[in-house]
């Protein structure tokens, strides 16, 4: 029987340093003869189809994520934008209700020994499907006060316990009825559907444009001048007397952290 001997780490050595002087004296003499040029721009050749089908690979894998991220960037800016045109809707409207106050009537309330600045708490939400704050009576929360994200007008507060209030949006069906006027003065009541706001009441002769804000008229804990949205789209039957708007209130408790409480 034959025996197999392995080579000694010495030999393999020995190996490894004529191995590497057969190739320093392959390079030397391809540099002699001008191949090393050539075997360099022929290897660059061979490789610049592989290097673009790696970088097209890259950018092919790449694109799907940088299409989420850049409409996930889209959607957030959509929805400041959002929020910063509802705020500015909402300035607009308080500013045209305070010039159509009595200056000198207002003195005299301030003046009064029973005036207190009314009360503004910044509630986080507690439950999207109670509707419900984590702030309650403890925090100064009473029954009837009003919600406002953005300061737009969105609800009330009807049941308050000691630390959580629950609230009623104008959007839901069971939220009272609230008289409410467009900027050019026609007034109608804003209902609730469940899954929006309309507004109703209102006589077909008189026009309604989408684009126009909606403010409160004025009625028992509800001031006037609040704005509560902007008209979306208008519907006519041509038998009914009246006729109802879709109301765009730019805003959704449902989307936010904290709602404001007045």
């Amino acid at each position: 029987m034959m025996q197999k001997f392995l080579p000694t780490p010495k030999a393999m050595q020995s190996r490894q340093i004529v191995g590497l002087l057969v190739l320093v004296i392959s390079i030397f003499m391809l540099e002699r003869v001008g191949w090393a040029a050539r075997l360099q721009e022929q290897t660059v050749t061979w490789l610049q189809p592989i290097e673009f089908f790696g970088m097209h690979t890259a950018e092919v894998l790449e694109f799907p994520f940088y299409i989420i991220e850049h409409e996930h960037k889209n959607l957030e800016e959509v929805q400041n934008l959002k929020r910063s045109y509802a705020t500015a809707l909402a300035k607009l409207s308080e500013l045209e209700s305070v010039q159509k106050e009595n200056e000198a009537l207002r003195a005299v309330i301030a003046a009064s020994p029973g005036h207190t600045e009314k009360k503004r708490l910044a509630a986080p939400v507690l439950s999207y499907a109670l509707t419900a704050v984590a702030m309650g009576s403890a925090d100064g929360v009473s029954e009837g006060d009003l919600v406002y994200i953005s300061d737009v007008l969105m609800g009330r507060i009807v049941r308050v316990q000691k630390t959580q209030s629950e609230l009623v949006l104008f959007s839901a069906r069971e939220a009272e009825p609230v008289l409410v006027q467009t900027e050019s003065g026609v007034q109608g009541l804003l209902v609730g559907t469940g899954k929006r706001t309309e507004l109703t009441q209102v006589p077909v002769q008189l026009t309604i444009s989408p684009g126009e804000r909606i403010t409160t008229v004025g009625q028992q804990g509800i001031p006037p001048g609040q704005f509560v949205g902007i008209v979306a789209s208008v519907a006519q039957p041509s038998t009914a007397p009246t006729q109802t708007a879709v109301i765009d209130q730019l805003q959704s408790f449902y989307t936010v952290p904290v709602v404001e409480i007045r």
